[in-house]
């Protein structure tokens, strides 16, 4: 039996657990990711470049390189958020940030548990100049985000972000 519980290995069985079943317990993994998972990763990419102070051109080269896998409209996705994220926020807090891990794993014992492990990554970890350590959660959505919606309810609970 597979011990190791991760953030997506949870929502999978909370979605469905003929799902997880194949996934975690078979193994059955697909050979190629998600349009959605390959979009995350341009997008993890571009905030890492981001946060060691590139600009925009230098993040979304480092988003969107020469042999990525996406699709022209996720490409051109990418790029409008970026260049949105750049103008919401500028620049100034990656400035406070003195030092950055990006995509830091982590790998412990579950507390009282002497079978299972908890496993998965931190988008970024830093810290800032005045010594405070902080975590960074970057996450994209195709929902609607408008003030009405329940996405930021849902946000809250989600596992991850716990």
């Amino acid at each position: 039996m597979n011990n190791v519980l991760s953030d997506t290995r949870i929502s999978a069985y909370l979605t469905c657990p003929r799902k997880h079943f194949w996934r975690y317990e078979v193994e059955l993994i697909p050979k190629e990711k998600s349009e959605s998972r390959r979009f995350g990763s341009a997008w993890a990419r571009a905030m890492e470049a981001r946060w060691n102070g590139q600009g925009y051109d230098d993040a979304l080269a480092a988003a969107l390189p020469n042999n990525v896998d996406l699709d022209p409209m996720a490409c051109g996705t990418v790029a409008s958020m970026l260049a949105a994220y750049y103008k919401f926020y500028g620049t100034e807090d990656a400035q406070l940030v003195q030092q950055i891990y990006p995509e830091v794993s982590f790998d412990y014992q579950l507390p009282g548990s002497r079978t299972f492990r908890i496993k998965g990554k931190i988008d970024a970890l830093s810290q800032l100049h005045d010594g405070r350590v902080v975590l960074w959660e970057h996450k994209t959505s195709g929902e609607d985000i408008g003030p009405d919606s329940d996405y930021w309810m849902r946000l809250r609970f989600n596992g991850q972000v716990l």
